[in-house]
This record gives C-alpha cells, structure tokens and sequence, in this order.
C-alpha cells in the first residue's frame, strides 16, 4: 500500500500539467475563460486524487488493524476512521473483549508502527464494550476526550 499512496502523492502534481493543458486549449476564447479553466482542471483534479489518497491510507490503516486483532483474539470489533485536519483519528470498539483489550492495544500500535501507518495517525481511541447497543454512547465519551486532548493541547 505504501508504494500506492506514494504513487498518488505524485500523481497529484500531475493537475498543474492538466491544469496547463486546459489553459493551452481554452486560451482562444480568452484570458478570461482560459485562465479559470485552468485553475479549476488543476484544483479538481488535486482534489480528486487528496481523497483517494485519504481513502487509500484509511483503508490499509484499518486492514492492518483488523489483522492485528484477529492474530490476537476472535472477539468481534468494529473499526472507525475519520480524517480531520491534522490527520486520521482511528477508533477500534471492541465487543466483550474483556481481559484481552491492552493486549489487543498494544499489538494494534505494534503493527502499525511497523507498517508505517503510525505518522498518519493523529489520533488512536480502542474501547471495550458489552454489546453493539452501546455503540453510539461510546462514541460520545471518545468524542467529549478528543475534544478534551485538543483543549489540552492549544
């Protein structure tokens, strides 16, 4: 995966070539339409592949860390990813893990150190809960501690 995020970092410079194409070919209507066109082709297109490049790292972040809990237990979970400005808040609600949730923590970070998907991690909540019902209010608490952690912060 790291090999395809790095592709589509440089793909991403390919806009301002795209950007430039649709300037050369629209310029006979006009400074004033060429130029736009431009701009919008290169912002577009920058944008466009920002968000498979954001998809792609949430995808493998959340693979690795599927693995990682299988290789540990065979207690259900559920993973959550979310990107934010300073980067992904990744969110694992383990169900009935009981006794096995630190090592099941501290084998989710070890292999996302090891992958390398760590500097994208901005932030790294694991709960334990009973049942799925209870979903949303742990959702809430991990909510009101990040925010919590970003006060603390600034």
């Amino acid at each position: 995966m790291e090999r395809r995020i790095q592709i589509l970092r440089w793909l991403k410079w390919g806009g301002v070539i795209l950007g430039w194409i649709m300037y050369w070919f629209t310029r006979s209507f006009g400074y004033v339409i060429a130029i736009p066109l431009g701009v919008i082709a290169t912002v577009g297109f920058w944008v466009l592949i920002r968000e498979e490049e954001t998809r792609t790292i949430g995808k493998s972040i959340a693979q690795v860390m599927d693995r990682a809990i299988r290789s540990v237990s065979e207690v259900r979970h559920m993973i959550e990813i979310k990107r934010i400005k300073p980067g992904i808040i990744a969110r694992v609600f383990l169900i009935g893990a009981g006794p096995d949730t630190e090592k099941i923590r501290g084998t989710v970070r070890k292999e996302l150190a090891e992958s390398g998907l760590k500097r994208y991690i901005w932030a790294f909540q694991l709960t334990d809960m009973e049942n799925t019902a209870q979903l949303a209010e742990n959702q809430k608490r991990l909510n009101d501690q990040l925010i919590e952690h970003i006060k603390s912060k600034s």
